[in-house]
């Protein structure tokens, strides 16, 4: 059941993403849409990057604290 759902779901963005494009390509003209399209499609994996490159230095300065208070903690509490 939780599969038709996603299946529904995908098709409903489907249906939302054509309208956006055609009502913005008869807005704008369709070079414009099609150039836009085009420079969406390449920059998508670049910000991919850019987030992918945020989320582990925000790792790397998140888990060396918590990883040293485990072994602090656990090195307390192995004297007792």
């Amino acid at each position: 059941m939780q599969l038709a759902f996603l299946f529904l779901l995908y098709e409903f963005v489907g249906i939302v993403t054509n309208l956006v494009g055609g009502c913005l390509a008869a807005r704008t003209g369709l070079r414009l849409t099609l150039f836009l399209e085009q420079w969406a499609g390449v920059s998508a994996p670049l910000w991919g990057a850019v987030v992918l490159a945020g989320v582990a230095g925000a790792m790397a300065l998140t888990l060396p604290p918590v990883s040293a208070r485990t072994v602090s903690w656990a090195s307390a509490k192995g004297d007792e």
